[in-house]
């Protein structure tokens, strides 16, 4: 089990900048890498977990890496979030996509504590991600391209020590590429929800 801190900034992006900033710095950057994943989102069938934006369940697959059950918790503050991660082997990712039987483990026993019935708990969808992404000492950032429901969108993440440093960069990469940074970003697992109504 790891547990990890997260303290990110967000923004939509367009086609065109989001093209610009991944040929200008990811393509031409040696220390850049290419990650395709997919997120296999769990929850029950009116989102309970999801809806409010307080909790995210979902499975993530990437091309050489295991898979991972992922619990994505915000902070009381909201000011950052507490992941808590889990591999799952491969007869285990089936059993819980298939038959919603959840490994043992801290996700599970957590998901029991926060009151959700396990057995409500389904795969709902996946949402593809090509990420092109630079890791710096401090602070590491990414551009998105992402398919879910017959969408296309695009999206730039800063993640950093603390939020506000987050923001700063998040900034200055805008100024740079001349994109507005998104008022009231929806992060993706509300963006697979709203896709399914």
């Amino acid at each position: 089990m790891l547990i990890e801190k997260e303290y990110e900034s967000q923004s939509m992006l367009s086609e065109e900048v989001f093209l610009n900033i991944a040929s200008d710095i990811f393509l031409k950057d040696p220390h850049h890498h290419t990650i395709i994943q997919v997120n296999q989102y769990m929850d029950t069938d009116d989102f309970t977990i999801m809806n409010g934006g307080k909790a995210v369940l979902r499975i993530r697959k990437a091309r050489g890496k295991p898979t991972v059950l992922t619990l994505k918790v915000k902070d009381d503050d909201g000011k950052g979030i507490t992941e808590y991660h889990q591999v799952i082997s491969y007869f285990q990712h089936i059993a819980l996509i298939k038959h919603s039987r959840f490994p043992k483990g801290k996700i599970k026993n957590m998901l029991i504590e926060m009151g959700y019935p396990l057995t409500s708990i389904k795969y709902q969808g996946e949402f593809k991600t090509k990420r092109y992404q630079i890791d710096r000492e401090n602070y590491n950032f990414c551009v998105d391209s992402n398919d879910y429901n017959g969408i296309r969108d695009y999206n730039i993440e800063v993640e950093a020590r603390n939020l506000e440093e987050a923001r700063n960069i998040l900034e200055e990469l805008a100024k740079k590429y001349q994109f507005e940074i998104t008022k009231n970003y929806i992060v993706k697992s509300q963006r697979f929800i709203k896709s399914k109504h």
